[in-house]
């Protein structure tokens, strides 16, 4: 009986510490413009339900598509928000516009990450927010509706918004965005 306890220890040590070479290689390969890996990290820990569906590696990499952009969206959170802010002039307005596109990032990306069964914020809400996002600009909205997302993706994850709440109209009356080419669509 004791040497199988001791086999027991042996292999849990073995595997524990393949699990943090594992979070170091990923670690090294994190992305220095996106939030720190440790974020996602915890957020994906703090859901056991999810972790049944979706590895830690296929969270992190829905995590950087959504920031870096992929093969179906060439532009990412990253490239949008950073577009956007520019458009606004005033610098004490562009560095909050800054501040809080960063926040919305952060808000939305471990939610939209996890698997599709237990996510709030679905791929739609995030074309929906990315087109209103780059109207904002051309009507000179940029902190309004920066504002209107943030607080609809909190209510959305705390469940004090439906889903079916995220439309195009909720932003901009849908005859006013005709002819417009959108990054996101």
């Amino acid at each position: 009986m004791k040497s199988l306890t001791f086999t027991t220890i042996i292999s849990l040590i073995f595997f524990i510490s393949g699990c943090t070479s594992l979070q170091n290689q990923t670690k090294a390969d994190w992305p220095e413009e996106l939030p720190p890996i440790e974020y996602y990290i915890d957020f994906y820990q703090q859901d056991p339900m999810n972790k049944t569906y979706i590895s830690l590696d296929q969270y992190l990499l829905w995590i950087k598509r959504l920031y870096l952009g992929w093969e179906l969206y060439r532009r990412g959170w990253l490239e949008l928000s950073n577009n956007l802010a520019e458009t606004i002039e005033d610098e004490a307005h562009r560095d909050i516009a800054k501040a809080k596109l960063e926040l919305i990032g952060k808000t939305v990306s471990p939610e939209w990450a996890k698997h599709r069964k237990f996510s709030k914020i679905k791929t739609r809400h995030l074309i929906i927010w990315g087109n209103a996002l780059y109207q904002s600009s051309a009507n000179n909205e940029q902190l309004v509706i920066i504002d209107k997302v943030l607080s609809d993706a909190k209510l959305l994850i705390d469940r004090q918004l439906i889903a079916s709440q995220i439309v195009v109209n909720r932003y901009y009356i849908e005859e006013n965005l005709v002819g417009i080419d959108y990054p996101f669509k």
